[in-house]
C-alpha cells in the first residue's frame, strides 16, 4: 500500500500525484491519509510514503521516517527547511535558477523546425536503460507552433514555484543528485539547479523531485515506478507496478486520423494501412456526417478491423465553453455514429486535445468510458505518462494522451546513420522513448481537406512516412501489438479496473467485470508476473 500525504493548499497537485500512482499500481493500492495517521505505522514496519508540498511543520515526521527501518519515502515539491537541515543540504551555488529562467521560454516552432528551451534536465547516465533519450531533455519543446511536443513529455514551466514548474532554486552539494537543470545557452553547459536527488540510509531510501507533481507527464515516471517496485528490493519494501503494455509484448501502438474537416479523404491512407495489415482508426467530427458521402468509409473501417470514435459534433474549442454545451456535443456525436454503424461508441477524442474539468464530467454523464486528451499547452493534468483514471474523474473513466502528431508540418531534416534523409526522425524518436519507458504509444494524423493538407505534399509522401515509422517500430521491438483505437483503450481500461488486495503474505490482483482481450503483466522485485485473461486472480508473494 502506498500512502500519500499533502496539506490542504496542495490538494490539486496532491490529487494529480495520487491519480498517477493509482494508474501505475491499481486503484486500491494507494491511500491518501492524514498526517496524524503516520503515527500508527510502527518504526520497523515496511511502508512506502509519498509527500506532496509538505509544510515545514511536517519536517520532524519526515525525518523520523527516513531514520526508521523498512521505509521508502518520496517527496514532490520544495524540501522543507527542517528536512533540509536534517539531510545537511547545502546549496553549492548561490545563483538562483530564476535569474536565467528566460532560457526556459520557447518561441513557437516553425514548419520543420522544432524549438527547445536552453534549460534542460540532464539525468545521471545510469538512467539510460530506463529512459533512453529522456536522460537529456529540454524543459519545454514545441514541434508545432506553441502547442505540440511530439516526443510526448510535458512542459516544465519557467515560473519558479508553480505546480508544473521547478519548486525551488539551488544546486545540491554532494553526490545525491540524480538529475540536474542545465543551462545550455550560448554553448555553455552550466548546472543551474537540482531536479531529482536520492538519499540512501541504512534502513530507508528518500527520493526527492524538485517539482510539485514530479514527472507524472513524462516517461520519466518510469524512474518513480522503478524506485517503488525494484529499488533495494532485497532489503526494502516494494510495491507491484502494472505495465502499460500487454503481457507477451515489448511495446504497444495505436494510431488514428482525427476527422476535423473531411472523412472520406481518409481512404487513401486507409487502403495503405490495409495493405500493411495495420489497424486503422477514425475520430469523427459528426457535423461532417450530414453529407452522406462520408458514411461508407466509416462502415469500411469498422468492418475491416478498425475503429470509429467520436470527435465531438462541431469541434468547438474547450468543448463549447461550459458543461451544458459539452453534454450536447458529446451526446449528439455519439448518437450520430451509432445510428450509422449500429454499434456502441465508448471512446472520444477531444477537439484540440482540450478537456476542461466540466468536459470530463459531461463525457462521463453521456456514457463515454474514456477520452484521448492532453498536450503540454492545455489541461496538463490530463497529459499523463500512464493511461487510466485522471484526477477529478469517476472510477472507470480513463484517459490516454497519445501526443505524437504525425504531420507534414512536423517533418525535419534528419539523417539516418548511413547519411540518408530521415524526415520522420521525430516520430521515430517518440516511439523509442515510449519503448524505453514501457508506455503505450499513440500517434495521430488528419485527413486532407479542401482547405488544408497539414503540411503534406501528397498522399504518397504521407504514406511513405507512415510506412517508414511502422517499419522502424517493428524493427526496434521484439514483439509489438498494433491495436485499433478502441482495442487499445479497452485494454487500458481493463488494466485500470484491476482489483487489488494485500496482506502480510501476498498481493492479489484480479480482473474486473470486463477482462480485456490480452493478459496483464505486473512487475515486482525485478520479476514479471502475468494475469491471463482466463484466470481469476494473480497472487504475488511478498
Amino acid at each position: 500500500m502506498i500512502r500519500i500525504l499533502y496539506p490542504g493548499p496542495a490538494a490539486f497537485q496532491g490529487s494529480v500525484v495520487e491519480s498517477a500512482f493509482r494508474r501505475s499500481c491499481g486503484r486500491r493500492a494507494v491511500s491518501t491519509i492524514p498526517v496524524f495517521a503516520l503515527g500508527e505505522i510502527p518504526a520497523d514496519a515496511p511502508a512506502i510514503i509519498v509527500f506532496v508540498d509538505p509544510p515545514d511543520e511536517w519536517s520532524p515526521i519526515i525525518c523520523r521516517l527516513i531514520e526508521s527501518a523498512q521505509k521508502k519515502v518520496i517527496l514532490f515539491g520544495a524540501i522543507p527547511n527542517g528536512l533540509a537541515d536534517f539531510l545537511s543540504i547545502q546549496e553549492s551555488s548561490s545563483e538562483s535558477i530564476a535569474d536565467e529562467f528566460d532560457h526556459g521560454e520557447v518561441v513557437p516552432a516553425k514548419v520543420g523546425e522544432p524549438e527547445e528551451s536552453s534549460l534542460r534536465i540532464r539525468y545521471n547516465s545510469s538512467f539510460f536503460n530506463l529512459l533512453g533519450e529522456l536522460v537529456d531533455r529540454p524543459l519545454v519543446r514545441y514541434d508545432f507552433e506553441a502547442e505540440w511536443n511530439n516526443l510526448g513529455f510535458g512542459m516544465i514551466h519557467s515560473r519558479l514555484g508553480a505546480i508544473w514548474g521547478v519548486a525551488q532554486p539551488g544546486v545540491l552539494a554532494g553526490r545525491n543528485s540524480l538529475g540536474d537543470i542545465i543551462d545550455t545557452a550560448f554553448g555553455r553547459s552550466t548546472v543551474k539547479g537540482t531536479y531529482v536527488a536520492l538519499w540512501e540510509q541504512s534502513g530507508a531510501s528518500f527520493l526527492w523531485w524538485n517539482r510539485s507533481v514530479g514527472p507524472v507527464d513524462s516517461g520519466e515516471w518510469k524512474i518513480v515506478e522503478d524506485f517503488i517496485c525494484n529499488a533495494r528490493c532485497e532489503e526494502l519494501p516494494c510495491q507491484p507496478v502494472i505495465r502499460d503494455v500487454p503481457g507477451g509484448y515489448q511495446s504497444a501502438v495505436t494510431s488514428r486520423l482525427d476527422c476535423d474537416e473531411d472523412v472520406e479523404s481518409s481512404r487513401y491512407l486507409f487502403n495503405s494501412y490495409q495493405e500493411w495489415e495495420i489497424p486503422f482508426s477514425l475520430a469523427v467530427c459528426t457535423r461532417l456526417l450530414d453529407d452522406a458521402k462520408h458514411h461508407q468509409i466509416l462502415k469500411d473501417v469498422s468492418s475491416r478491423g478498425g475503429a470509429v470514435l467520436s470527435h465531438s459534433q462541431t469541434h468547438f474549442p474547450e468543448w463549447g465553453g461550459n458543461y451544458r454545451v459539452a453534454v450536447g456535443e458529446a451526446k449528439s456525436s455519439k448518437k450520430r455514429i451509432e445510428s450509422i454503424l449500429g454499434e456502441s461508441v465508448e471512446f472520444v477524442v477531444s477537439p484540440f486535445h482540450q478537456t476542461p474539468r466540466y468536459a470530463v464530467e459531461a463525457l462521463q454523464d453521456t456514457g463515454y468510458q474514456g477520452v484521448v486528451s492532453g498536450i503540454p499547452r492545455n489541461d496538463p493534468e490530463l497529459f499523463v505518462s500512464r493511461a487510466g483514471t485522471p484526477p477529478f474523474a469517476s472510477e472507470g473513466f480513463i484517459t490516454h494522451s497519445q501526443a505524437t502528431m504525425l504531420h507534414g508540418d512536423c517533418l525535419v531534416d534528419g539523417r539516418k546513420e548511413d547519411g540518408n534523409p530521415n524526415p520522420g526522425e521525430t516520430f521515430q524518436r517518440a516511439f523509442q522513448i515510449a519503448l524505453k519507458s514501457e508506455s503505450f504509444f499513440g500517434y495521430l494524423d488528419h485527413p486532407f481537406s479542401e482547405r488544408y493538407a497539414y503540411g503534406w505534399d501528397s498522399e504518397e509522401q504521407r504514406a511513405a512516412v507512415h510506412r517508414e515509422l511502422i517499419k522502424v517500430m517493428k524493427e526496434s521491438s521484439e514483439k509489438v501489438w498494433f491495436a485499433n483505437q478502441n482495442e487499445a483503450l479497452a485494454f487500458l481500461a481493463s488494466k485500470d479496473r484491476l482489483s487489488y488486495k494485500e496482506n502480510r503474505e501476498c498481493f492479489k490482483f484480479g480482473h474486473g467485470e470486463r477482462p480485456g482481450r490480452l493478459p496483464i503483466e505486473v512487475i515486482y522485485r525485478k520479476q514479471r508476473h502475468r494475469l491471463p485473461v482466463n484466470s481469476t486472480s494473480l497472487l504475488i508473494s511478498l
